[in-house]
């Protein structure tokens, strides 16, 4: 059995046990397991020799095994068909991707081996010239998809709503109304028709949609030694249209860089627009799947940190407000 090191709690027995029983599905002789953080999902660098991988140990629930599958076919087609630059998957001893872990006593956890990427977190060399860069990403990244033909077996799910992963919905409960003031409420179901009006009209269209991250963002790409962007955490893969991509980027880009945020996204635009049309088949339709998200950040935060909520709330309704007489976004 190869030693966890860098855990030392006391849950580091358990994904020992776990990681040993993954990486033995594979045709590799590993030496070293070494902790790298917990994201819901568990994290580990695993080394055969010279070559290192990712290990990561999926939480049990947290994503079904057609998606996670799908998540690795996809990384393996955009691997043997683009030069992108996306996490590799490793196929196992049985030729497949993803490999079921356990133990007497425990659950079965989903677990995925992929190569390692060496280099720089990109979020903490955010510029103009970056961003461009990460316009290109996107766009080479949607260019490959449109013309990807999923297997059979692929996810069939769509993002076609703002809670669309089978989460408990915490936002609208009775129960949860003392949390808010009569105004703030009012102004979260204004948002919440408007962002499903935007949903139901992209997804009656049915025109191109494709398979898409869903969670592509400034945290999830390493910038390598030759200077080029790798995106990686693609395990929100589905069926969605280009757009909603850009959203879900773009409004984590804004919380955290609200005072550059309009010169990013012309930033962004640019390198996007190098390689293909800017997606908005409408002004300020990103705007609309940003707010969505906010709402699913709220949620999200009432079900994990609610002693967070009202100061969440104290944030997030003026901008949503904003959107409703603007149809911008903005922090």
């Amino acid at each position: 059995m190869v030693k966890l090191e860098g855990m030392n709690n006391e849950y580091t027995e358990h994904f020992e046990k776990l990681a040993n029983h993954a990486i033995s599905q594979y045709p590799l002789n590993f030496d070293r397991l070494q902790f790298v953080g917990f994201y819901t999902n568990c994290i580990l660098l695993a080394e055969s020799g010279e070559r290192k991988f990712a290990l990561r140990i999926a939480s049990p629930g947290w994503r079904s095994f057609v998606d996670l599958n799908s998540e690795a076919i996809w990384l393996h087609g955009i691997a043997e068909g683009s030069d992108i630059g996306a996490v590799e998957p490793v196929a196992s001893k049985e030729v497949k991707y993803l490999t079921l872990a356990t133990y007497p006593g425990s659950k079965t956890h989903y677990c995925l081996l992929m190569k390692w990427i060496t280099g720089e977190k990109y979020c903490e060399h955010i510029n103009s010239k970056n961003i461009y860069k990460m316009g290109e990403l996107f766009a080479k990244l949607h260019k490959f998809s449109e013309n990807y033909n999923p297997p059979e077996g692929f996810t069939t799910r769509k993002m076609d709503e703002i809670f669309a992963r089978e989460e408990i919905v915490a936002l609208y409960q009775k129960e949860n109304r003392y949390l808010y003031t009569s105004w703030q409420y009012d102004i979260i179901l204004k948002v919440k028709q408007r962002t499903d009006d935007a949903y139901n009209k992209i997804y009656s269209e049915n025109d191109d949609m494709m398979v898409i991250s869903h969670d592509l963002h400034h945290e999830n790409i390493i910038i390598d030694e030759s200077d080029r962007l790798r995106p990686f955490d693609f395990e929100d893969t589905c069926l969605g249209y280009p757009v909603q991509d850009i959203a879900m980027a773009m409004r984590d880009l804004m919380e955290d860089y609200p005072e550059n945020f309009e010169s990013y996204l012309s930033d962004f635009r640019k390198g996007y627009e190098t390689h293909r049309k800017w997606p908005e088949k409408h002004e300020n339709q990103i705007d609309e799947f940003m707010s969505g998200r906010m709402l699913w950040v709220a949620n999200w935060i009432l079900l994990n940190h609610k002693e967070r909520f009202p100061d969440y709330m104290k944030l997030a309704i003026p901008k949503l407000e904003m959107f409703l007489n603007s149809g911008r976004l903005r922090y």
